[in-house]
C-alpha cells in the first residue's frame, strides 16, 4: 500500500505498523472499514524520540515537555515519511 511504500525507503522502515497502531488484523483484511487505532502521539513518539543521553547521537531526539500541551507530533512531522 501507499504507506508501506513510503516507509520502505525512510528512517522508519524497520518500524512495523503495529509498533505504533497496535493489532491491525482487521485493518489488513478490510482497510476501508477497519481503521488503524488513533494514538496519543506525544506519548508514543517520546518512547523513541525523547531526549535521552543513552541514545545514539544519530537518533532524532526532542525535549518532550514543551510539546505536551496542545501539540501533536504530526502537526510538524510526518511519521509515515519522517525524512520529509
Amino acid at each position: 500500500d501507499d504507506v508501506s511504500a513510503t516507509l520502505a525507503g525512510d528512517s522508519h522502515a524497520a518500524v512495523g505498523c503495529e509498533s505504533c497502531h497496535g493489532a491491525l488484523q482487521a485493518h489488513a483484511i478490510d482497510s476501508d472499514n477497519a481503521k488503524a487505532t488513533t494514538i496519543d502521539q506525544v506519548d508514543l513518539c517520546s518512547l523513541c524520540h525523547a531526549t535521552n543521553p543513552a541514545r545514539p547521537a544519530s537518533q532524532p531526539q526532542v525535549d518532550i515537555d514543551p510539546h505536551r500541551e496542545g501539540s501533536i507530533c504530526s502537526e510538524c512531522h510526518s511519521p509515515h515519511a519522517p525524512s520529509s
